[in-house]
């Protein structure tokens, strides 16, 4: 059997009975300065398996640290190596920027698409709020605006795009809600 930190227990558990076999044997055969000296011997060997192990125990405690540090830094790497072609292509359309007006504008509409595409794929979900029944928890309503078209408390229009990150919200919708 094994601990946490690798420790053969039934070795250890051994060794701590014959140690104190040993103490049983020499208590009855040794005077008592001797029997003083060999429990000096004993503490202090006791005292240094200790010291080790608080040693390995902040080790440990130190790597965990280091390991959880390096998840934290690297965490978004891969969101970030899926957006470098966004990037070229951004760049890429601004080199073109005078050309053609039309091929700019779908170039920066195809390079949207591959955007939006790869967020969806990291967890992002956009929250589609025109038509919808305004929701507090969705929905951040800056004005509203009386019309008869729609019933009263329906979003007419978005301003602002809101986002669910793997079904919590990100961003809430900027909206315009309707009133009778």
């Amino acid at each position: 059997m094994v601990d946490e930190n690798g420790t053969n227990l039934e070795m250890k558990n051994q060794s701590e009975e014959e140690l104190q076999d040993e103490i049983q044997e020499t208590e009855e055969s040794l005077s008592p300065e001797e029997e003083i000296e060999n429990l000096k011997q004993a503490l202090a060997e006791r005292q240094d398996a200790l010291v080790r192990l608080s040693a390995e125990f902040e080790n440990y405690k130190k790597r965990l640290d280091k390991d959880k540090d390096n998840v934290c830094k690297f965490a978004n790497e891969s969101l970030i190596k899926d957006l470098l072609p966004v990037i070229d292509n951004l760049g890429l359309a601004m080199q073109h920027f005078e050309d053609n007006v039309d091929a700019l504008k779908e170039g920066i509409a195809m390079t949207l698409k591959e955007f939006l595409s790869i967020l969806e794929k990291n967890g992002l979900t956009q929250l589609n709020a025109q038509g919808e029944i305004f929701d507090p928890n969705l929905h951040e309503a800056v004005s509203q605006e009386e019309t008869t078209d729609v019933p009263s408390n329906t979003v007419v229009r978005e301003l602002q795009k809101g986002y669910l990150l793997k079904e919590r919200l990100l961003r809430p919708a900027m909206v315009i809600v309707s009133k009778e």
